[in-house]
C-alpha cells in the first residue's frame, strides 16, 4: 500500500478525538462540582467550628486573626488539592481510551486505532500497510458504536451536582444571615473582618473612658478603672474579674462592685508598662482592651520675672524658681515664659478663681498678669497638651505683695543730755535712707509747759543740708537746731522728730518718722547744779580710782622688796605679779569712761551757752582733768601696766628689779597725779556751788520782780475798770 493510502486514513482519529473531547469535558465538569463541593463543604465546616470556638471561648482580635488564616489555609489547601490540582492536570487521549474499552469490554482497538493514526508510517517501510489500516478501521467502527454514558457514573454525578446546589444555595443563606441575623453579623464583623463586635449575651460591659478597645491612661498615674454594665441588661451580674496580661504575664483581679450593682471598679497603681485587659463573669469575657500610656507635659524650663513701679527706677527682675514666697512690690506686674517637652493645647495662670491665659507656641508658653490684676496668693502653671493631658505636679509658687518701705531715721543728739537752757543749740546726727529716693525731709518739734493746760506749740525746720541731698536713696545729716527764737519758757518739754516721705506713687508717699527726742528745758541755775552734781559724780569715781591705786602701789612695792634678792618667782608670786598688772590694766579702762563724760559736760556747756567758747569752767574741765587724766593712761598708767607684763616674763633677777622699779615708779607718778587731779575737783565745788548760789539769788529776785509786776497790773485793771451796774 502506498503512503498516500495510510495517510488518508487521518480521519479516523478526528472522530475519536471528537468523543475523547466531550468525554474530557465531562471529567472535568465532574472533578469540578466535586471540587466545589468539597471546598464549600470544608468552608461551611470552618465557619462553624470558628463560631462555635469564638461563641464559647470569646477569642480576641490575635486569636480571630490566627483563625481568619488558618481557615483560609486550609480552604486553599482544599481547593488546590481537591479543584485546582484535578482540573490542572492533563488527560491524555490514550488514557481517556483505556478507560472507555474498560467500561465497553473491547480489547485495545481503539487504542491501537488511536496509536496507529498518531504514527507517521512512510518513514516506516518494513510495515505492512494493510494490518495498520484493517487496525484503524476496527478501532473506528468501535468507537462509531461506543457510548460515553457508560463510562462515567451518571448518577453520582446528578447527586454530587444536586449536593452542589444546595451548597450554593446554603451560601446564598448564609450570606444573608450575615446580613440580616444578628450572630451570622456578628460573626462575620469579628472573625472575617476583625472588627470588634460583641456577641449576643444578656448584658454588656462599658469600660469608662475608653475610645474603641484602647484606654488612655497618663504614665504613672493610679487609675480607677471602671466599667459599667449597658443599659438593655436582662440581669445583673453578681460579680466581675478583670484579666490584665503582658510581657511579665498575667493576673486576675476581683472588682469591686457599686452599690447600685451596675458599676464594677478596679484601683491600678501605678500604671507605667502598656497593658492588656478584658473583664469576665461566669457567663461572658469582653474583648481585650489595650492601655495605652500617655506621657502628661511637663516643664522643661521656666522664668519668673517682676517689673517694679515706675517710680522705682529699677529694671525686671527675675524671680528664681522654687525659692518662693516671692515678695514684690505694689504696683509689680509679672511675667513668665516657660518651655514644656512637648507641644501645648494651652497654658494658665491660675490664683483662686482667676485664670490669666498664655500664649502658646508649640512647646513654648508666655504671658503676663497686670499690676492691677496682680494680688497676693498662690499661683500655678498649668499646662495642658494636646491629648488633654495636663501637668502631674504644676508649678505653684506663693506671692506677696509688700508696700515701698517707709523711710528709716535714726536721730541723736550729741552735747547735750536730758537738759537744757532756753538759748541752747541742740546737735544732732541723723541718718536717713530709703529703698529709692528721699524727697522731704523736715526736723518737726513741738513743745508744752509741764503745768499749763495750754496746747502744744508746734513746727517744722528744715535741715540746710538735706536740700542737697533729696532724690537721693540715703543722707547723711550733721547739724545743729537753734533753740532760743522757739521762746520756749522754762519748765517745758520739748519733743523733737525727724520725718521724710519717699516717692511711692502706688500706695505712698510713706513718711517715716525717727523716734522722739525729749528734753528739758530748764534754768540756768538747774542746768549748773545738774552739771556740778555730774561732775562731783565723775570725782567720787576718781577718788575710788585714787584709792585702789594706792592699795596696787603698795602691794607691787611689797612685792619688789620681796622678790628684790630671790632669782626664779614662785607660782604664787608670779600670780600675784598677773593680778596687779590685770588690775593695773583695768584702771585705765575705768579712767577712760570718767574722761569721756567730762568732755560731754564741755560740749553741753558750749551748746548751752552757759558761757562763751573756751570759757573758764570749760577751759578749767578740759586743762586742768581731762588733759592730765589723758596723759596718764596714756603714758605712766599705761607703762605701769606695761612693765609688769614684763616683769612676770622676766627670767633674770637684775632685769625684773630695773622692770619692777619702772613699774612702781610710774604708779607712784600716776598716783600723785590723781590725787593734785582730785585735790582741784574738791576745790572748785565749792567755788561752783558759790556761783549756783548766786544764780539762785538772781532766779529768785527775777520771779519776785515778776509777781510784784503782776499784781500791780492787776490793781490797776480793777481800779481802771469801771464798776458794773446791778440789774
Amino acid at each position: 500500500m502506498s503512503s498516500d493510502a495510510l495517510t488518508s486514513l487521518d480521519k479516523l482519529p478526528q472522530v475519536l478525538t471528537d468523543k475523547l473531547g466531550r468525554l474530557r469535558r465531562r471529567v472535568t465538569l465532574w472533578f469540578t462540582v466535586d471540587g466545589l463541593i468539597r471546598v464549600i463543604g470544608v468552608a461551611f465546616a470552618l465557619i462553624a467550628l470558628d463560631l462555635l470556638i469564638d461563641w464559647f471561648f470569646r477569642m480576641d482580635r490575635a486569636q480571630r486573626g490566627i483563625m481568619l488564616v488558618i481557615m483560609i489555609g486550609v480552604l486553599l489547601w482544599v481547593a488546590w488539592r481537591h479543584l485546582v490540582r484535578p482540573l490542572k492536570a492533563k488527560l491524555t487521549d490514550e488514557a481517556l481510551c483505556l478507560e472507555m474499552e474498560k467500561h465497553g469490554e473491547y480489547s485495545e482497538e481503539l487504542i491501537s486505532a488511536l496509536e496507529f493514526s498518531h504514527t507517521d508510517w512512510s518513514k516506516q517501510p518494513n510495515v505492512a500497510p494493510g494490518l495498520v489500516k484493517e487496525s484503524i478501521a476496527k478501532g473506528l467502527a468501535v468507537s462509531e458504536e461506543l457510548s460515553l454514558d457508560g463510562v462515567l457514573r451518571h448518577g453520582r454525578f446528578v447527586t454530587n451536582l444536586c449536593f452542589l446546589a444546595v451548597l450554593l444555595l446554603g451560601s446564598v443563606v448564609l450570606g444573608v444571615a450575615c446580613v440580616k441575623t444578628n450572630t451570622m453579623s456578628t460573626w462575620l464583623n469579628r472573625n472575617v473582618l476583625l472588627g470588634n463586635a460583641a456577641w449576643p449575651q444578656d448584658y454588656y460591659f462599658d469600660v469608662a473612658n475608653a475610645e474603641g478597645q484602647t484606654l488612655r491612661i497618663p504614665r504613672g498615674d493610679d487609675y480607677q478603672l471602671t466599667a459599667v454594665v449597658r443599659e438593655g441588661y436582662r440581669y445583673l451580674p453578681e460579680s466581675a474579674k478583670v484579666e490584665f496580661r503582658s510581657g511579665a504575664g498575667r493576673r486576675l483581679e476581683l472588682m469591686d462592685r457599686a452599690d447600685d450593682g451596675k458599676s464594677f471598679g478596679h484601683q491600678m497603681i501605678s500604671v507605667t508598662e502598656p497593658l492588656e485587659f478584658r473583664l469576665s463573669t461566669k457567663k461572658i469575657k469582653s474583648e481585650w482592651y489595650r492601655i495605652a500610656l500617655q506621657q502628661r507635659p511637663e516643664i522643661n524650663s521656666i522664668r519668673l520675672m517682676t517689673k517694679p513701679p515706675e517710680y522705682t527706677g529699677t529694671a525686671i527682675q527675675e524671680l528664681p524658681p522654687g525659692e518662693g514666697p516671692y515678695y514684690v512690690l505694689k504696683g509689680s506686674s509679672l511675667g513668665l515664659k516657660g518651655v514644656a517637652d512637648k507641644p501645648l493645647a494651652k497654658a494658665n495662670i491660675v490664683s483662686g478663681e482667676t485664670k490669666w491665659l498664655l500664649q502658646i507656641r508649640e512647646n513654648a508658653f508666655a504671658g503676663e498678669v497686670a499690676a492691677d490684676e496682680l494680688a497676693s496668693g498662690s499661683y500655678t502653671v498649668e499646662l495642658e497638651d494636646l491629648e488633654g493631658l495636663d501637668t502631674r505636679e504644676p508649678l505653684r509658687f506663693k506671692l506677696r505683695l509688700k508696700d515701698d518701705e517707709t523711710p528709716q531715721i535714726k536721730a541723736r543728739l550729741h552735747g547735750v543730755r536730758g537738759m537744757v537752757v532756753a538759748r541752747a543749740r541742740l546737735p544732732f546726727k541723723a541718718t536717713l535712707s530709703d529703698d529709692f529716693s528721699l524727697e522731704e525731709v523736715k526736723l518737726s518739734w513741738q513743745w508744752r509747759e509741764d503745768t499749763s493746760e495750754a496746747n502744744e506749740t508746734t513746727g517744722e525746720h528744715t535741715p540746710a543740708g538735706a536740700a542737697n541731698e533729696l532724690g537721693k536713696p540715703a543722707m547723711e545729716l550733721d547739724e545743729a537746731f537753734d533753740i532760743e527764737s522757739l521762746d520756749i519758757p522754762v519748765g517745758s518739754r520739748l519733743s523733737l522728730r525727724f520725718q521724710a516721705s519717699d516717692n511711692d506713687l502706688v500706695s505712698g508717699p510713706k513718711v517715716g518718722k525717727s523716734t522722739e527726742l525729749i528734753v528739758r528745758v530748764v534754768s540756768e541755775a538747774e542746768m549748773r547744779d545738774d552739771l556740778l552734781r555730774r561732775e562731783k559724780a565723775q570725782r567720787e569715781l576718781l577718788a575710788g580710782i585714787v584709792d585702789t591705786q594706792d592699795l596696787l602701789l603698795t602691794e607691787c612695792q611689797g612685792l619688789l622688796a620681796e622678790t628684790r634678792s630671790v632669782g626664779d618667782l614662785t607660782s604664787e608670786q608670779r600670780s600675784q605679779v598677773v593680778r596687779s598688772q590685770k588690775q593695773q590694766k583695768l584702771l585705765v579702762k575705768n579712767i577712760l569712761p570718767i574722761v569721756e563724760r567730762l568732755r560731754g559736760m564741755i560740749l553741753e556747756i558750749g551748746n548751752n551757752k552757759l558761757e562763751e567758747k573756751d570759757g573758764v569752767l570749760q577751759e578749767r574741765l578740759r586743762e586742768r582733768i581731762i588733759e592730765p587724766l589723758d596723759d596718764l593712761t596714756r603714758n605712766e598708767l599705761a607703762l605701769a601696766s606695761e612693765y609688769l607684763e614684763r616683769v612676770r616674763r622676766s627670767k633674770e633677777i637684775e632685769e625684773r628689779k630695773v622692770l619692777f622699779t619702772a613699774a612702781v615708779t610710774n604708779q607712784q607718778s600716776a598716783l600723785k597725779q590723781l590725787r593734785a587731779i582730785l585735790v582741784h575737783m574738791v576745790k572748785n565745788e565749792s567755788y561752783q556751788q558759790a556761783v549756783n548760789l548766786l544764780y539762785e539769788i538772781q532766779k529768785s529776785q527775777q520771779d519776785l520782780r515778776t509777781r510784784t509786776d503782776t499784781e500791780k497790773a492787776k490793781l490797776l485793771e480793777n481800779i481802771l475798770e469801771p464798776k458794773q451796774p446791778k440789774p
